[in-house]
């Protein structure tokens, strides 16, 4: 019975195999994209507009895109 594997542990080595598919650099990454219909954000809340963006292996993540002032005027 020691040189046969089970049936169960095949299966856990071919989804363990499948899970170390390479992920695309963009994935990773939080990006601005413009978007129309309401997402729900991490936060709760619906945002749309320019929000920042990120695919975290299973669903998109929303963030609300603060906009800054480089030059430090509040007008």
């Amino acid at each position: 019975m020691s040189d046969q594997h089970s049936p169960t542990s095949e299966q856990h080595s071919h989804a363990d195999a499948s899970d170390n598919a390479a992920v695309p650099a963009w994935a990773e990454l939080w990006h601005l994209r413009f978007v129309l219909m309401p997402r729900r954000s991490i936060a709760g809340r619906l945002v749309r507009g320019l929000v920042w963006r990120r695919y975290n292996g299973r669903r998109w993540i929303y963030k609300r895109f603060t906009e800054f002032d480089e030059s430090g005027s509040s007008s």
